[in-house]
C-alpha cells in the first residue's frame, strides 16, 4: 500500500469519527425509555461507524510508520468542530478555528519532516 492512501484511510477514519460523535451526541440529546436510551439508531449508528473506523484505522497502519498514525488522527478534531458547526448548530469561537488549524499546522510540519 502506498504512503498517500494509507495518509487518505486515516484521513476518511478522521471524517468517520467526527460523524461517529455527532451520531452519538444526537442519540445524546434525545430522551428514549429503558435500555432504548442506549440503543437508539443514532447509538448505535455511532459505535457501528467507530467499528468501520477502527478497521481502516489498522488496514492505514500497513502503509505508514506507526509513529505518524496519532499525528494523522488528529484530523478528527478537525472535523468535529466543522460538523458540529455544520450539522449541531454549535458556535464556532475563534479558539475552536484557531485549535483546528494548529492541528492541521503540526500534521503538515510533521508529515513534511518525514
Amino acid at each position: 500500500m502506498s504512503q498517500a492512501f494509507a495518509v487518505f484511510l486515516f484521513v476518511l477514519a478522521g471524517l468517520l469519527t467526527a460523524a461517529a460523535q455527532v451520531f452519538l451526541k444526537l442519540g445524546a440529546l434525545r430522551q428514549y425509555p429503558g435500555l432504548r436510551q442506549y440503543l437508539n439508531p443514532y447509538v448505535v449508528s455511532g459505535y457501528l461507524l467507530l467499528l468501520l473506523v477502527t478497521s481502516l484505522t489498522v488496514w492505514a497502519y500497513q502503509g505508514l510508520e506507526f509513529k505518524a498514525g496519532p499525528i494523522l488522527a488528529s484530523i478528527s478534531y478537525c472535523f468535529v468542530v466543522l460538523l458540529g458547526w455544520l450539522i449541531l448548530k454549535e458556535r464556532l469561537s475563534p479558539k475552536r478555528v484557531g485549535g483546528a488549524l494548529l492541528i492541521v499546522l503540526g500534521m503538515f510540519v510533521f508529515m513534511g519532516s518525514q
